[in-house]
């Protein structure tokens, strides 16, 4: 009869307890999800600012340096969220991911190499037109790709 005073509020307790198991498991894959989205967004603004400058949406150097601005804040913002979905990837998935993982972060690097060049072009007194539009094409090359490494990362973790 005393053991059962003792252990009715235990036994009360357990479901409040697989409620905090579930939530303590699901959080790190929410946090997962919300990282990739963000990163998503990043993508595809550095896209979209490229994409103006490779179709010549962007005709000016103040347009070119603008859109050039936009690209390199959005890229730091891409690899910050990047590094955040690379912490949040589940233990059991990091070995699976981790050539993927390599991969997006060498786009971004190339993706901040040809950035820095259209940078330097744009800092030019008369800059060259196609050289301009190369590096945003290599850009939006770059990006495209670390985006569709970070789906397979997705698509991995989420089995």
């Amino acid at each position: 009869m005393v053991l059962n005073s003792i252990l009715l509020p235990y036994q009360l307790n357990m479901p409040h307890l697989k409620y905090i198991f579930l939530l303590i498991t699901i959080t790190p894959l929410l946090a997962f999800s919300q990282v990739s989205e963000k990163a998503a967004r990043h993508n595809s603004k550095i896209k979209e600012h490229s994409l103006r400058i490779k179709y010549g949406e962007s005709r000016t150097h103040r347009e070119h340096v603008k859109n050039s601005e936009e690209i390199g804040k959005h890229l730091d913002s891409a690899v910050i969220e990047h590094e955040r979905l690379k912490k949040n990837v589940p233990k059991k998935y990091r070995d699976d991911v981790e050539r993927n993982t390599a991969m997006v972060e060498r786009q971004h690097l190339e993706a901040r190499r040809h950035h820095n060049a259209l940078k330097n072009e744009l800092n030019k007194e008369k800059h060259n037109e196609m050289a301009v539009r190369h590096h945003a094409n290599r850009i939006h090359a770059s990006v495209e790709k670390a985006e569709k490494e970070e789906g397979i990362i997705k698509a991995k973790t989420e089995r």
